[in-house]
Order: C-alpha cells, then sequence, then structure tokens
C-alpha cells in the first residue's frame, strides 16, 4: 500500500492496482471498474493481444488516460522442443507440468521486468483464472500477505460459472495440445492464488451463482448522465468505422449476432438456419448479420453464401460502441444463441431491445440440456422490466412465428402487409435445396481452413 499523505481526521492511501484482459469486453469493463469503483487509485491495464483485440479500443482507452500505462501483451507459446524431455514422458507427467509451468514463469518475469522491473501491485482485477493470467499473479503476488484479487464481469460466464469453475476455467486457446499444457501448468498455480480472491465485481451481482461466496460489487450501467467517460471511449473505440457501417445498422432492426463454437459443423448449421428464416420472414434488407471474430475460420468463411444480399458484418470492433449510437434502439431485435452481446444491452445500458435466445434449438441442448444457458436466460428475462421481450423457442416453427409477430414492432413501415403472401406463405422454407447447398458451402469453407 503507497501512502499518499494524511488529512486532518484520517490517512490517505492510493493502492496500485494491476489490471489483466484478454477481450475487448474486459478492456471495457476493467476501464469501467477503474473509473467508477477505484477513481483515485492509480492502475495499469496489461492486454493479452489475441486475434479479436480491436485497437482502437486500445486507443481510446490510453487517449482517456483512465490508466496509468497501458501495456500489450503477445500471447506466449511454447513448443515441445521446449519442454524438458522427460516432461514428455507419460508416466512421469506430474515432473513434465513442473517444467512446463517453469518456462511459463520464467517468461513472464523476464517480461515484467522488461515492461516495469515487476511492478509492485496492491490488488489484481482480472475476469477469472485464466489465459495465462495466473502467471502474471504469481509474480504480483509473490510475498504479499494483504495482496488482493477481484473478479471482473465477462459476460455470460460471469453469472453462470460456479466459483470452482471460475477458479480452474478450461483454456480455449490455441492448439489442443498447448490447451492441455496450459492447464496442467496453470492447475497448481489456481490452486495456490484461491485465497486471495476476495470480490467479484458485476453489473448485475444478483444475478451470480448462488455458490459464489465473494463481495460483489456493483458496476455502473453506462450512459451520459452517470457515465461519461465510459460513452467517450465507446464512441472513441469504434471511430474505424464509417457512416456506411452505421446507416446499414440505422435501417436495419433485426441484428443476428453468430456465435463461434468449438462443435463446428453440426453448431454452424443450425444458426444458418436460423439466419435463413430471419431473411425470410423479415426480408433482405432488414436483416443485419454480426458475425463473431474470435475465431478466424468463423469470421472469414460464416454465412459468405448470404453476403449477397444480406449485410454481414465481419469488421473487429467492441459491438456495445456502435449499439450505444444507434437510434431507436428499443425497437431493434437481437437474435442471438445466447451471447455476451445479446444480455449487454440491458446489463451495460439498462436497455431493452427485444431479444430472441436460440440456444434450445441446437443439438447440444436437445440431447442433454444446458443448464447454463437456461440459468443465463432466466436472469435476464427477469432483468427486464418488460419480461415479453425475451423470447426463447423450442422449436423453429416457434421460432418463425415469433419473427412474425416482431414485423409490426420493429418494422415501421409494415414492409409485410405489401408481402405477406411471403410473411404467410410456404413452410418449406428450410427445405429450399439452393439455400442447403449454400449453407452446406460455408461449412465446408470452414471445416477447410482448420
Amino acid at each position: 500500500m503507497n501512502i499518499l499523505g494524511t488529512h486532518k481526521h484520517f490517512t490517505i492511501s492510493i493502492m496500485m492496482i494491476a489490471c489483466h484482459a484478454f477481450t475487448n469486453t474486459q478492456i471495457l469493463n476493467l476501464a469501467n471498474a477503474k473509473i467508477n469503483l477505484y477513481p483515485d487509485d492509480h492502475a495499469d491495464l496489461y492486454i493479452y493481444m489475441g486475434k479479436s483485440i480491436s485497437s482502437t479500443l486500445i486507443d481510446a482507452v490510453r487517449s482517456s488516460r483512465v490508466f496509468e500505462n497501458v501495456y500489450c501483451l503477445d500471447p506466449f507459446i511454447i513448443s515441445a522442443s521446449r519442454v524438458p524431455v522427460i516432461g514428455r514422458i507419460p508416466k512421469i507427467g506430474k515432473i513434465g507440468n513442473v517444467g512446463i509451468k517453469w518456462i511459463y514463469l520464467r517468461a513472464y518475469k523476464q517480461l515484467l521486468e522488461h515492461l516495469n522491473n515487476c511492478k509492485n501491485y496492491d490488488r489484481a482485477i482480472l475476469t477469472w483464472f485464466y489465459a495465462e493470467n495466473v502467471f502474471l499473479l504469481y509474480y504480483w503476488s509473490k510475498g504479499k500477505k494483504d495482496f488482493k484479487i477481484s473478479f471482473l464481469d465477462e459476460g455470460t460466464g460471469s453469472y453462470c460459472y460456479t466459483e470452482k469453475q471460475m477458479m480452474y476455467s478450461k483454456n480455449l486457446m490455441g492448439s489442443r495440445k498447448d490447451r492441455l499444457r496450459k492447464y496442467l501448468a496453470e492447475h497448481s498455480l489456481s490452486k495456490r492464488l484461491i485465497k486471495y480472491v476476495d470480490s467479484i465485481i458485476l453489473y448485475q451481482p444478483e444475478m451470480c451463482r448462488p455458490d459464489i461466496h465473494w463481495k460483489k460489487i456493483k458496476l455502473p450501467a453506462v450512459n451520459e448522465q452517470s457515465n461519461p467517460i465510459m460513452c467517450d471511449i465507446l464512441r472513441s473505440s469504434v471511430k474505424n468505422l464509417d457512416m456506411i457501417h452505421y446507416m446499414q445498422y440505422e435501417k436495419r432492426n433485426a441484428i443476428y449476432l453468430s456465435t463461434y463454437s468449438v462443435e463446428g459443423a453440426p453448431f454452424d448449421l443450425i444458426s444458418l438456419k436460423v439466419l435463413e428464416l430471419m431473411e425470410y420472414v423479415f426480408g433482405e434488407k432488414r436483416v443485419v448479420a454480426k458475425i463473431h471474430t474470435g475465431n478466424t475460420a468463423h469470421k472469414e468463411n460464416f454465412a459468405k453464401s448470404f453476403e449477397k444480399r444480406l449485410f454481414v458484418d465481419r469488421e473487429k470492433y467492441i459491438f456495445e460502441g456502435l449499439y450505444m449510437q444507434l437510434p431507436n434502439r428499443g425497437k431493434k431485435l437481437i437474435v442471438s444463441c445466447i451471447s455476451t452481446a445479446a444480455i449487454y444491452p440491458k446489463f451495460m445500458f439498462d436497455e431493452e431491445p427485444y431479444v430472441i435466445f436460440t440456444y434450445r434449438l441446437y443439438d447440444t441442448y436437445r440431447q442433454c440440456g444446458v443448464e447454463r444457458d437456461d440459468w443465463m436466460a432466466s436472469k435476464v428475462i427477469k432483468a427486464y422490466s418488460d419480461k415479453s421481450k425475451v423470447m426463447i423457442p423450442n422449436s423453429f416453427d416457434e421460432l418463425r412465428q415469433m419473427l412474425k409477430k416482431m414485423i409490426p414492432k420493429i418494422c415501421e413501415e409494415y414492409w409485410w402487409a405489401e408481402n405477406s403472401d411471403v410473411v404467410l406463405g410456404s413452410e418449406e422454407v428450410l427445405d429450399s435445396s439452393a439455400r442447403e447447398v449454400a449453407m452446406e458451402h460455408d461449412i465446408n469453407e470452414q471445416t477447410k481452413d482448420k
């Protein structure tokens, strides 16, 4: 703890805070936490530079001067050749894990020494133990009994995960072998760091899992009146988008948010059918498809066959920055499997666009149920004042009926009245052979890239 000075009645102390992010959402939420929860403390931001990180968002945060320093860290991947030979022998894997952990720890020690001579911190704020942040935490907490860790809102996971899942999260970055190496190396460190976790910072703290026993701190909503600096950051974060981009979203009230899944082709086929049904009901000029940019193959290939008919948005930026500037947001319809971008209009901005969660249409739900998604959806419904604006279809027929009912609510010019034969027409929309061929092509392209 760094003592700044004394007041007549009390001592004024300033904390040094280390913030770590590996997604655009985390960067944004860390800025919000620093501005509103720790305004008088000093904080540095460390960013794990994955492929989806927006450089424009980083520039916006730097320009705001919210953080003392912003450090961009390149991903560190160890190859098999760097693992001690003894660590590649299956029967003595534990020894190998020690070797892997040592390689990571040495690399991050060298990195911190190079950046700021292993700067001294009192608290760390990050989403949970994930993406190698445990190696940074090891040095930030080393030899400090009073060191503390706060977990931070990351979207759906922060409300669905249990304490155990947050502390022993599975890493989805890199190849299967690399993920296994990192998981084994991170696991032992996570056990050592648990004792430092004392709080979790959320937009809706009352919505998290009942087994979360840490102190719950509310992250303020973002609006012009009470949170103007965050609004400035959000606007600046999407200044790389041209006016045509904004116009596409302004005139199209049906927004489809794609979701990348490790399931691959089976998952994507269902997603493409959802998008096709939206096009069928609303028409080509009323739908925009925002593609998830976290996976290169998905970003480049998903919904390719729709590009000549719909506006397919593959740009890399934080969606909330664009959403915040759209007019008539209450008349927008967001369709998503169930994603952070779909829940944040309510959680981050306290606004209520129409939302349709499609997760029950996927094979994973039909085969074994996805309790996590049901939990998240129930929390969104609870948060909405108008609960009828959150819909969850159990079948494609139910989805079609829900979309049809949305037409007079989101299409102000009543396009449907002039084209009622299209909206109320053939039930065979999903059996169109030409469309199926196009969707198969999308899937094949993604499979080849993988």
